[in-house]
């Protein structure tokens, strides 16, 4: 009998949600050896209960607000994920290498590696890969939920153009434990990517028990369009308005209204405190 595996997919998911997908997913894994069972999970409804005595491998197959979502499930049962890339971005996946292609992605299933994977929280939520404050925050929570689900990423960037100049980018304090800073736009990152073309933490990295803060000063519009284009390529952090650090510990605080997010989902809104997350998932990696 081969290795069990819990496939938990996200039908409203980038392309997880193509007509035969999942079945297709599913054949993969039966072909290369997996003993495979079905669980469909959405962000906003009840998780599935999964006992760690039902297979040896949770499976997920869509984006990173996702397995977002599934993480409290996930860290209780203490099994290992393995990544199908399947949502609007999968900025994970890129992250750890995982390939966009489901019969590769299978395969690293069935060859890979796990490696603990370091998480961090705020209060007692925990996040994957970054958390925002201000003005990405702001246009995350501003995008139609049906324009995403047409045009995927490029959603993000018509509805970010569109509604960016009427957002106030109001300042706030933001810091570590030695120092602070005023800003109007915060990142606080475990790896390196922010959706799926800035390189916004080019020293992350999501196997580090530190994070990496990226504050950025401006209060002109315009001079966020010189923000974009240098994180193209990671070359913001050389500019004299943009402050990054790594550090175990961020705070921000200011307007209450401020808002939050973490892996793309709203998370509420300042005061907030930023670290490292006691606990390690662990993910199936080349």
């Amino acid at each position: 009998m081969g290795i069990r595996v819990l496939l938990l997919f996200n039908p409203r998911a980038g392309r997880a949600d193509s007509p035969g997908s999942t079945a297709a997913l599913v054949k993969r894994l039966l072909d290369a050896g997996f003993a495979c069972e079905l669980a469909e999970i959405q962000p906003g409804r009840e998780l599935p209960r999964i006992k760690a005595s039902q297979c040896e491998l949770l499976v997920v197959y869509g984006g990173d607000g996702t397995l977002h979502h599934l993480l409290p499930s996930a860290l209780e049962t203490g099994l290992p994920i393995g990544l199908i890339p399947g949502g609007t971005a999968n900025v994970l996946a890129r992250e750890i290498g995982i390939p966009s292609r489901i019969e590769a992605a299978v395969e690293i299933l069935r060859q890979g590696k796990i490696r603990e994977m370091y998480l961090a929280q705020t209060g007692v939520q925990r996040f994957l890969l970054m958390a925002g404050v201000g003005a990405d925050a702001y246009l995350l929570q501003r995008v139609p939920a049906r324009l995403k689900s047409r045009l995927g990423i490029f959603a993000f960037w018509l509805t970010g153009f569109a509604k960016f100049w009427s957002y106030p980018l109001e300042p706030f304090r933001v810091g570590t434990s030695e120092e602070h800073f005023i800003g109007t736009t915060a990142v606080i990152s475990n790896g390196r990517f922010y959706g799926r073309h800035l390189l916004l933490a080019p020293r992350a990295s999501v196997f580090e028990p530190v994070l990496d803060l990226c504050v950025f000063r401006s209060r002109g519009h315009l001079r966020y369009l010189a923000y974009v284009w240098a994180s193209l390529w990671g070359r913001h952090v050389n500019l004299p308005d943009v402050v990054y650090r790594k550090t175990p510990l961020v705070w921000a605080e200011g307007t209450p209204g401020t808002m939050v997010q973490m892996d793309g989902e709203p998370a509420g809104a300042l005061p907030r405190r930023f670290q490292i997350a006691p606990e390690r998932l662990q993910i199936v990696c080349p």
